[in-house]
């Protein structure tokens, strides 16, 4: 039986119950859901992902030629970076989550840097770009936006880094971001982007509302804010 929280209905959001944390593999009917925008309808038989950018050989790989790379599975923790916010004085904005928006999995998929090996990274690259399917227009961000988050190139090529197509040996459920996701331990979820269709090699910063504007640190005294 599913033990989800619900805290929102749209975009679904939920956090796992309590006891079921106890567990060492969290059943993924009662994984923690985070969802910024509605949920998208991505087709595992037509799915492309895209590396394009700073890269010599641009690459379309369906999830049959990603799986051909060779599979990697990691148990690892994932936890929002907001769980327990309702903890915090003053409250900042955000979901409002207990403690629960924190599991673990399972997690089998490809590791990024091959794949990026195989796109022929410039040398001038210094962060990787993940773009998701689902988009939408935040409250108080620009018009209609893809969910997008960079890592380091350093992460982006850890061993650890995966692109992952299953939870827990079951394909990936869809509010966990089938067909395909990023996995990034050691990270909170946000980093881990969901329904990923896109990534890119780029020059520069990324300076897009989601590395920008949320998910940062706001230091006190008026200190520019930093990702988290």
């Amino acid at each position: 039986t599913a033990q989800l929280v619900p805290l929102k209905p749209s975009p679904f959001n939920a956090e796992s119950a309590i006891p079921i944390l106890d567990a060492a593999v969290t059943p993924a009917p009662s994984f923690y859901v985070r969802s910024n925008f509605a949920v998208p309808d991505v087709d595992p038989a037509a799915f492309r992902l895209r590396v394009e950018g700073a890269v010599t050989t641009p690459l379309e790989l369906s999830l049959d030629e990603l799986k051909a790379l060779g599979p990697r599975t990691i148990a690892t923790v994932m936890e929002c970076a907001g769980n327990n916010r309702l903890q915090l004085a003053p409250l900042p904005s955000g979901e409002p989550w207990h403690a629960g928006a924190v599991s673990a999995g399972e997690w089998t998929g490809v590791p990024l840097r091959p794949v990026l090996e195989r796109a022929g990274l410039k040398s001038n690259v210094i962060e990787v770009l993940f773009e998701g399917t689902d988009h939408g227009k935040p409250k108080d961000g620009p018009g209609d936006i893809p969910f997008a988050r960079s890592l380091p190139l350093e992460k982006a090529l850890h061993e650890d880094t995966l692109l992952v197509y299953a939870l827990n040996g079951e394909p990936l459920p869809r509010d966990h971001g089938a067909p395909l996701r990023a996995l990034v331990p050691q990270w909170y979820g946000m980093a881990s982007v969901k329904w990923l269709n896109r990534i890119e090699a780029i020059t520069e910063p990324f300076t897009g509302y989601y590395q920008k504007n949320r998910y940062v640190y706001a230091p006190a005294g008026g200190a520019a804010p930093t990702p988290v």
